[in-house]
């Protein structure tokens, strides 16, 4: 077995296999057409937010920890971005396939905010269900 990168190579019995894992929960909820809504994979509870509205965040980075069926699953960034609403707290209970987080634009700027940022700030219970 050889490590490169992300693949795993594994040789035996004269044959080669490359291997590539894939986390499915990952990037669950997430997309062609919802890439800028982040979703629940399934019902639970959120138990850390690592993020903000406005925040520039990179692809990959952990923005939100939910927990179901008494495991953790981690909530990331499937492109570089700048969070343009956060619609759930600590605490809070979700629903499978709840938009948990919106993205924007990553060259947008962020102090400007785009209406729905802006309309979070202003109602805080807004997008909770």
């Amino acid at each position: 077995m050889i490590e490169d990168g992300d693949a795993l190579h594994v040789f035996a019995g004269g044959r080669h296999q490359r291997l590539v894992p894939v986390d499915p929960l990952a990037s669950a909820g997430v997309g062609e057409d919802t890439e800028d809504r982040l979703c629940a994979p399934m019902p639970g509870k959120v138990i850390a937010v690592h993020t903000s509205t406005g925040q520039r965040v990179t692809r990959g980075q952990a923005l939100m920890v939910i927990e179901a069926m008494k495991m953790e699953h981690a909530i990331v960034a499937p492109h570089d971005g700048v969070v343009e609403e956060v619609h759930y707290q600590v605490g809070d209970q979700v629903g499978e396939g709840a938009t948990l987080i919106a993205l924007g634009d990553p060259d947008a700027d962020p102090d400007k905010g785009s209406g729905s940022a802006a309309s979070a700030r202003t109602e805080p219970a807004a997008g909770r269900h």
